[in-house]
Parts: C-alpha cells; sequence; structure tokens
C-alpha cells in the first residue's frame, strides 16, 4: 500500500473519530452541566471512547513502519479499524437525548452499526488468509468486493424495534444474523491458524495469538448489550493489550 494512500485512510479515521470523541464529550459535560440523569451517559459510551483511542493508536503506528517482510496484512488491518471506528455511532443516541434534537432515525444508525460489524469482521478474515506470502496484487478488487458484500448484507438485515430509549436496544436484529456474526467470528479466529502451522516461530505465534485475542475481544464488545462491568473491563484490557502486542510484533518484521 502506497504511503499517501495509507495516510488517506489513517486521516479519514482519525476524522471519524474526532467527531464521535467530539461527541461523547460534549454529551458527558452538558449531563453534568445542567445535572441532568446520568444514567443517559452509559459505560457504552466510555468503552466506545476507548476502543477509538486504540484504533487510532494502532493506524497511527502501522503508518508510521514500513511494509512487513513476511506478511501482507498490513494494508487490510487499516481498513480493519477504519471500519471499527464507524461502531462510534452507537454514542449517537446519547447525543441526541442530551441536546433532545435527532439528526438520524435509528435504523439508519442501526444500519451504520451493522456494516461496521460486517466489513471490519470479514476485513479480519482477509487478514487471516493473507498472513503468508500472499499475492497482494488484487487487493483493490478485495476491498471493493468486501464493502459491496457487506452494504448488500446491511441492506437485507431488518433492524427489529428501532428506539432512542436505551442507546444500544435499537440494535437488537434477527437470531439469523447474531449466528452469522458468532460464525463470522469464529471463521476469523480460524483464518489465523494456518500460518501458525506453516510458521512455528515465536513471533508468529505472537502476532497469531494477538490476532485471536484481539478478534475475541471485538466480539465481546459488539456482540454484547449492557455487558456486565466487570466484563466490559476485562474486554477492553484485552483489546489493549492484544493491540500492543500485535503493534510490537509487526514492527519487529517491518523493514
Amino acid at each position: 500500500m502506497k504511503k499517501n494512500y495509507q495516510y488517506l485512510l489513517v486521516t479519514i479515521q482519525i476524522i471519524i473519530s474526532l467527531v464521535f470523541i467530539g461527541i461523547i464529550t460534549f454529551s458527558f459535560l452538558d449531563i453534568v452541566r445542567f445535572n441532568r440523569a446520568l444514567a443517559l451517559f452509559s459505560p457504552d459510551s466510555f468503552s466506545i471512547l476507548i476502543q477509538l483511542f486504540v484504533y487510532a493508536y494502532l493506524a497511527i503506528e502501522l503508518c508510521q513502519m514500513n511494509e512487513p517482510i513476511r506478511w501482507n496484512d498490513s494494508p487490510l488491518l487499516h481498513y480493519v479499524l477504519l471500519s471499527l471506528c464507524l461502531d462510534g455511532i452507537i454514542i449517537l443516541p446519547t447525543f441526541f437525548e442530551t441536546i433532545d434534537f435527532y439528526l438520524l432515525s435509528p435504523v439508519l444508525m442501526g444500519k451504520i452499526h451493522l456494516f461496521s460489524i460486517i466489513s471490519s469482521t470479514i476485513f479480519l478474515i482477509l487478514c487471516g488468509i493473507n498472513q503468508k506470502e500472499t499475492n497482494y496484487k488484487n487487493s483493490n478488487h478485495l476491498v471493493l468486493f468486501t464493502v459491496s458484500f457487506s452494504l448488500f448484507l446491511t441492506y437485507l438485515i431488518k433492524i427489529n424495534s428501532p428506539t432512542f430509549d436505551k442507546p444500544l436496544n435499537m440494535f437488537i436484529t434477527s437470531t439469523p444474523f447474531k449466528i452469522f456474526f458468532i460464525c463470522a467470528n469464529i471463521i476469523a479466529i480460524i483464518s489465523f491458524i494456518p500460518s501458525y502451522l506453516k510458521d512455528k516461530t515465536k513471533h508468529n505465534k505472537l502476532k497469531t495469538y494477538s490476532y485471536i485475542l484481539f478478534t475475541i475481544s471485538l466480539a465481546i464488545l459488539r456482540y454484547s448489550i449492557n455487558l456486565n462491568l466487570v466484563v466490559l473491563f476485562a474486554a477492553l484490557i484485552l483489546l489493549i493489550a492484544s493491540s500492543k502486542f500485535l503493534i510490537i510484533n509487526m514492527k519487529s518484521y517491518s523493514i
């Protein structure tokens, strides 16, 4: 991936993240300033805030290092992170409830949320498939296919009972989608195993474990609604740790 294009993807991601971070900050300050119920500001908002910083950290670190010698997954990881940052959309209901003005419909926000889930999961699968000495000349076709397929699935999926009562209630979808999400994450985890079996070096083991833990933490954070605070905290710690180890490993193989 050319550096200029890399910088463009990171810039877009940072802009989107800053918008959501600004909304979270404004919502919190507004709630405190006017003594509104802090129940409006759920732990999910803090969770999204931390996640956005983690994704931005990963994107910036990827952009600063050269292409890894042995793997072709780092360009695809940029698309994973860009898709993940779109998930900040789930904090908008809290913001709208704070200002008492609704700019987007619950269904539209739910669709963006679903697109973020589907596209980032598929890109993670592609990261696993493209780890070991893969011909990456058709990367643009893979990206276009993933985006198109994700948009198509998002269009087909119906969101049940959209509401602004609670930030995440509008994202409750059908059982078939939940099954699809679980299966897709299992496939994402499995996709990293062939590379591990072919090259059981210390670096490759660390990278495989980091990717798997990263995927598991994302699955926990994005699939579950109203997580127990202990589980939420553990998932965030897992996300931060796996991200750090992933970058350390990629740097060790950069040119």
